[in-house]
């Protein structure tokens, strides 16, 4: 499959807005939040839920999901099991949105954790092992990034058992989930 061929130019710039627009939303909303927010404690979801900016942190996460729809559905150029990984983990991270943590707990904890789940091991999903596939999506290098991914991940669950940085390792473990779509994108736009 020609490289042109194997990634639409919609999911090449839906890849690289999410990480973009969720970058951006949090760092307004944080600006907007009162000083009592720790950002290096309190995660991105509490955020969403302190007046005056915890709308902006809500569409921050809603359009990062639906960017990442957009970006799965566009990725010609890996296995499908993969592109419904992570079409899966966009939805997810809307509902993330649409269920604030201080409205439903229990549901947004589950959305939140397939979420970053399915965002670590979608470089496995996207592995192969045709030599003219794309480095980015070849053995090593989707070993490589899930097992980055799943370390980061590791870090997350490791601070919800009362860590200090929950709010750090998250936002470093929502970063890089993000990041790595637009790098198996620009890989294959790239790579014939």
């Amino acid at each position: 499959m020609a490289g042109t061929a194997s990634v639409r130019t919609s999911a090449l710039l839906s890849a690289f807005a999410a990480p973009v627009v969720l970058v951006a939303t949090i760092v307004i909303a944080g600006i907007m939040a009162p000083d009592s927010y720790d950002a290096a404690r309190q995660t991105i979801s509490d955020l969403a839920t302190i007046d005056p900016g915890g709308w902006v942190m809500t569409l921050g996460i809603g359009l990062s999901g639906a960017l990442t729809i957009v970006t799965a559905l566009g990725l010609n150029g890996v296995r499908r099991v993969a592109r419904m990984t992570l079409m899966v983990a966009g939805v997810c991270g809307v509902l993330v949105a649409l269920i604030p943590v201080d409205l439903n707990e229990s549901a947004h904890l589950v959305v939140a954790g397939g979420n970053l789940g399915l965002y670590a091991v979608w470089p496995v999903t996207a592995l192969s092992r045709s030599p003219a596939a794309p480095r980015a999506v070849g053995p090593g290098v989707s070993i490589a990034a899930a097992g980055v991914l799943l370390a980061v991940l590791g870090w997350v669950l490791y601070e919800t058992q009362g860590g200090d940085l929950l709010g750090l390792s998250e936002r470093i473990c929502v970063t890089a989930n993000l990041i790595w779509p637009l790098i198996v994108a620009f890989s294959l736009r790239r790579d014939p």
